[in-house]
Parts: structure tokens; sequence; C-alpha cells
């Protein structure tokens, strides 16, 4: 593989704190009251392959052109939560445990990106048969791209009811309502456009409810249904200068769990119906930019196994098919029927490890392979495009010993053990693709790769 990027740092800086009350009274009411604080900076500045040219000062004259991308990054986040529930001892064989709450998140982020190569001709160029960094010199510093900020305030307030009737039986009800507040602000210091700062105000009330029966101790059955509502991030504003409204989201799922072997093995098997609302996607003819898909369906099976085979054998086994499709859009690249892309047409994992006996004791190895199915282009679902199944193979070993009385432990991780080369995403420009962006981004996969790690346990 020949490496047509450079050194790109970024550092990030975080603080966090979070303080947690509990409080019970003699009735029988416990109150627990959080408060947590986010905060980060970072700078990042990549280093990013572009187009080939000739007649260029390279030692072949051909050479790959490389921006830059400096994005800079402040949030910060708080919220604040108050719960109060009681158990209450059963009456007429039913028990019930009441919960109430209300919650507040403030969430505030501003930004800047400056690039070089992407706006205009500051390029810095590598040999394309020999590329060798530093490469050669941009030709003055980085332009002012986007500067971008934000806020987004939640307050919401919810009651949940558990009641446990006679038979093995729980059924759950409960309610949301969420009211937020959210702004944007966008400015393209190269575009004579004023600045805007669209806003969205909006609230709604949202149920759930679940049901679940235990007819044997091994085996659980179970149901539920929930609506969703939430904004979406910050910064995510259409080309007509409107943020993209709240997301909803309305699921269903049946299932079943049980154990076998003498509760040595568990078992999980469901069905889900998924449709969320107002997704942003990137606009491909104009790249700062989003749009609206209206409605996408997600729908699937999924299949977990996971516990003790025999004494020194450990498996992990999980398998997912997933149908999506667009619903409502006026997206040309994603029109209703469509796939949504990105998202892989059935994913399978299975993992065992092997722990041996008293000649090699504290040695443990194992293996396990990862399926990935046909997976659509990104952004651009309808093009009937798709990356090919592929399958990766990891592998492990660990050593743990004591040493006095500390506990050591040395461990090699291989991931895709074969080297097998594939992509993880591809994201097209679209079916009418606007210059300068109309090249197709392939995305690799993670090659051949060993860690180490050693911990010391006190």
């Amino acid at each position: 593989h020949l490496n047509y990027g450079d050194f790109s740092p970024d550092v990030e800086v975080t603080n966090f704190w979070g303080l947690t009350w509990d409080q019970t009274f003699k009735s029988g009411w416990k109150l627990r009251t959080r408060l947590v604080s986010n905060s980060s900076n970072t700078d990042g500045a990549g280093i990013i392959p572009e187009a080939v040219s000739d007649n260029v000062a390279t030692a072949s004259s051909i050479g790959v052109g490389r921006g830059i991308n400096n994005v800079v990054n402040h949030n910060m986040m708080w919220t604040a939560t108050t719960e109060l529930s009681r158990h209450f001892a059963p009456a007429g064989g039913v028990g019930q445990t009441l919960l109430v709450g209300a919650d507040f998140v403030h969430y505030g982020a501003d930004g800047a990106i400056r690039q070089a190569g992407e706006i205009d001709t500051n390029i810095s160029y590598v040999d394309l048969f020999n590329p060798v960094n530093p490469g050669t010199p941009f030709s003055g510093p980085t332009t002012p791209l986007l500067s971008d900020s934000g806020t987004n305030a939640s307050l919401g307030v919810y009651a949940q009811d558990q009641l446990v009737f006679p038979g093995n039986v729980f059924l759950l009800a409960g309610a949301r309502f969420q009211g937020l507040h959210q702004t944007s602000d966008v400015v393209f210091p190269q575009a004579p456009a004023p600045a805007s700062q669209p806003k969205v105000d909006a609230g709604a009330l949202t149920p759930r409810i679940g049901l679940l029966w235990q007819p044997r101790p091994f085996l659980s059955l179970y149901g539920n249904y929930a609506q969703n509502f939430g904004p979406n991030q910050l910064g995510d504003i259409t080309a007509a200068g409107n943020t993209v409204p709240p997301t909803t989201a309305t699921q269903w799922e049946v299932g079943a769990k049980g154990s076998l072997l003498n509760n040595r093995l568990t078992t999980t098997i469901a069905y889900y119906d998924i449709i969320k609302t107002n997704i942003p996607t990137p606009d491909l003819a104009n790249p700062a930019f989003v749009t609206v898909t209206g409605a996408a369906r997600s729908s699937g099976l999924e299949f977990d196994l996971q516990g003790t085979l025999a004494p020194t054998w450990q498996a992990i086994a999980n398998y997912a098919i997933t149908n999506t499709r667009v619903l409502q859009s006026n997206d040309p690249n994603n029109p209703p029927g469509s796939p949504v892309g990105g998202i892989p047409r059935y994913l399978a994992h299975l993992w065992l490890t092997h722990e041996f006996g008293i000649a090699a004791r504290g040695f443990k190895a194992g293996a396990g392979i990862d399926v990935n199915g046909p997976q659509p282009y990104s952004y651009a679902g309808g093009s009937g495009l798709f990356i090919p199944s592929h399958a990766v193979v990891d592998a492990m070993a660990a050593y743990t010993f004591a040493l006095g009385r500390d506990k050591v432990r040395a461990q090699l991780n291989a991931t895709n053990l074969f080297n097998r080369r594939y992509f993880s995403d591809v994201q097209v420009p679209g079916f009418a693709a606007v210059p300068p962006y109309t090249a197709i981004t392939a995305l690799y996969g993670e090659p051949f790769r060993i860690n180490a790690a050693l911990t010391w346990q006190k």
C-alpha cells in the first residue's frame, strides 16, 4: 500500500464531573438526583489526498494533490435529572413499582473549519509512485470555510408504572413529554449571503408499553411498543437555511429469551420494526448542507447466543438480518423504495475461546469470524450499488499468572488475521455530481494488526 497522507495531529481535552444524591424516606419513597457536566475542546488538522495531476514538481512529474482540513470544536453539555420511585407491597396478588421524574439537558457547541485545496488552489503534492513526505510546500495559509454555533435545550417529564401479576406476568407502561428549543448559526466567509440563525421549538408526548411472560424458569416471552422524540444534530441545516426538524421514531418488538444446558447458555431471538422520520443526509449538490429524508423503515430478525459450551469452552454467536426502505423522500439519490445506504443486509459473528487445563494453566486462546452481507453505498441507496459481502477473522491469546500477591495478564490480539482487503463504506457524490465533488470515496477496512497488552492487578 502507498500512503498519500501525512502527519495529522488531533488533540482533544475533556472535562467531566458528576454528582449523585440518593435519599430514602420513611414512607418508602426514594429520591435520586443526578447532575453531570461534560465539556471538550478539539483541534485537529488532517491531510486529505485529492486528485492526481501531471506536470507537477515531483520525481515522476505525476503527483497526488493533498489539502488540509483543520477542525476546531468546543462542546459543553450539562444535565440534571431527578426521579422519585416507590415499590408497593402486593395487593390482591399484584405488585407495583411507580416512578416519576424530570430531566433538563443543555448542550452548546461552536466550531470552525479552515481548509486548503478544497475551495482554493493551495495544494501540496507527493509523487504518485513514490510518495515522500512532507511533499511540495503549500502556497499559503488555510482559508476559512465555515464557522458554526448552536444550542439545544430540552426539558422532559415522565412517569412509569410496573405491575407484577400472578403467573409471572410483568406489565410496564409509561409516558414522557419533552419540549425542546434548538438554534443553529452557520457562517460561510466566502459566500456573500448573510449569516442565518434558524431555530426550532417543538414538543411531543410519547408512550411506551411492554409485556413479559415467564411460563418456565428457563423461558421468557416479551413484546413492547415505544415512541421516541428528540432533536437532530446541531449544525444540520438545509441549503434553504432551515434547521432539520426533530426526529421521531415508532418501534415495536417481540421476542423470546431462554437458557440452555442448566443455564450455561443464554439465547435471545427477536423481531423488530422501526419507522424513523426527519433523517438528515448529506446534500450531494451542496456538501456543506443536508437534505431531509422524510421517513425510513428498518425491520429485521436478531439472534444472540452466549455462554459455556463445556467447562473450558465459551462461545458468543450473533446473527442479524436487516431490511431497510426509504418511505418518504424528495431526494433523487434516495427515492422511496430504495434501501438506506450504509447498512449491511445481514451480519454474523462467531467467537470461541478455550481455557487450557492443568498442563497449561493460565493460558487462554480464542478466534472468531465476522461476516458482513451486501451493503448499499452511503448517501445514494437508490443507485443500486452495493459493497460485496466479506468475512474477517480475528484471534487472541492470553496468559494470566501470579507474581507474588499480584495478578499479571499478558495478551495478544490479532485483527484481520488473514489481511483481507475490503471496503467498510463507499460514499458516492450522487447521480448528478457537482464539480469539484465528483470523486467516489471508498473507505478500506482495518488491515492486519497485532495489539499487545500487559495488565497488572494488585
